[in-house]
């Protein structure tokens, strides 16, 4: 039933109260929907300084017609962008919008997984995974089903990325797969979803296992699931004295789950050596601070500073402690290098929380760059505080495509939310 003919039951159901209050209750439905058509056609007409500053002046977003409003707003200006010349752009928005079941650009989603380019095609993919609805997961599936050994991959890596109970049975699959980046992918990601019935599995895996990255990765999960054995430390500590230095720096990272003593004694030690190489330093240095251990913060907060290691350290963001490891996303958020500018905002939109708001705003207006900007929107977005939907309005009526996208992406996620305190 559509919502038009919804509201006509509504309507019809008025007729059995008083008049008076139903004259009351008619006339404000009708405002709700006159209201609700001036922001289509502004939005239609791409006018959205106007849009945002009609809403900012007749709704209050601490009410529910504020939030539906909103609601509205963020999905019509997402619907708009199903008409951007850029592929990126269409593909962000019709994720964005498969979210709240809205499929209405599954052209744009199609479109992109059949691309050439790789990085288009793990936009869908990773769009998709977010999207977090059973019709979602089966286009993954199909993806991981009938795609070469890099789409696979792709597809384990987006789905261990997101906490989803229903990517469980691809995430069983893939531990099954003959590619070794797919199956670290997958046990990585079955210790992310916090499912302590896959331990026993886990451990079915770690006794036929020979690939060492597979191996630490189900160590690793086995300890996010609680599976503290020594045996599982062991193979960590082991792990970190490699010579493959993505396999040692896994391992230092893994060591930050393992919450033990020996392992923080282990963690210092590494950063302090200067044998290792510095990947894997900058790794035992990040783990720390998940103890609340700030031994590496000299190493670190030099290193945000060195054009030419602080490459090294900016994939590691995401895996700090927020307490003890501040002041390095600190420094980093205010480097001149863009590339560690967006991974310090990503990180604060990923392990933040309403504390950063601040520090992102602060950062809004000091960035010029709108990839920047856009990634602050999603941030923002991502934290999901009240404080967020004043910027974040302000963003949706950005002249540029992906600012403005990424804005209204961010609105629809806090509208839906209904976070206590907003609606």
């Amino acid at each position: 039933m559509s919502q038009r003919n919804f509201s006509g039951r509504r309507l019809l159901a008025l007729a059995a109260m008083p008049i008076a209050l139903a004259a009351v209750l008619v006339a404000a439905e009708m405002r709700r929907w006159h209201d609700a058509r001036i922001l289509d056609r502004m939005v239609e007409a791409q006018d959205f300084t106007a849009t945002v500053d009609f809403l900012k002046h007749h709704y209050d977003f601490n009410r529910r017609s504020g939030r539906l409003a909103l609601q509205r707003f963020a999905l019509t200006v997402m619907r708009q962008g199903l008409k951007q010349h850029d592929p990126f752009e269409r593909c962000y928005c019709a994720t964005g919008l498969a979210v709240y079941g809205d499929w209405s650009g599954m052209p744009a989603i199609t479109a992109a997984l059949g691309s050439h380019d790789p990085m288009l095609r793990r936009a869908a993919i990773e769009g998709l995974a977010d999207a977090h609805n059973a019709r979602a997961l089966e286009l993954l599936r199909t993806v991981y089903r009938n795609g070469n050994a890099v789409q696979r991959v792709m597809v384990a890596q987006a789905l261990a990325a997101r906490r989803d109970h229903g990517a469980l049975p691809m995430l069983l699959e893939a531990t099954r797969s003959d590619v070794p980046e797919v199956r670290l992918w997958s046990v990585w990601g079955l210790g992310r979803q916090g499912d302590r019935h896959v331990l026993a599995y886990l451990h079915d895996l770690q006794g036929g296992e020979r690939d060492e990255r597979v191996g630490a990765a189900l160590a690793r999960s086995e300890l996010r699931l609680g599976d503290r054995s020594l045996g599982n430390v062991a193979i960590l500590e082991t792990a970190l004295y490699m010579e493959d230095t993505t396999l040692a720096s896994d391992a230092a990272l893994a060591l930050a789950d393992a919450h033990d003593q020996i392992a923080l004694t282990q963690l210092r030690a590494a950063v302090s050596n200067p044998q290792l190489d510095l990947r894997v330093r900058l790794a035992a240095a990040v783990a720390l601070t998940r103890y609340g251990d700030r031994d590496g913060l000299t190493l670190m907060n030099y290193v945000v500073t060195e054009p030419y290691e602080r490459g090294f350290l900016s994939p590691m963001f995401n895996d700090l402690g927020l307490e003890a490891g501040r002041s390095v996303l600190l420094a980093a958020i205010a480097s001149q290098d863009i590339v560690i500018r967006l991974a310090a905002v990503e990180a604060f939109g990923r392990i933040g929380g309403s504390a950063e708001i601040g520090i992102l705003t602060q950062a809004l207006h000091q960035a010029s760059d709108p990839f920047l900007v856009a990634q602050i929107a999603w941030s923002l977005g991502r934290i999901g505080a009240p404080e967020s939907v004043a910027p974040l309005l302000d963003l949706a009526a950005d002249p540029n495509a992906t600012v403005r996208d990424t804005a209204a992406d961010a609105l629809a996620r806090l509208a839906f939310a209904r976070q206590p305190g907003l609606f």
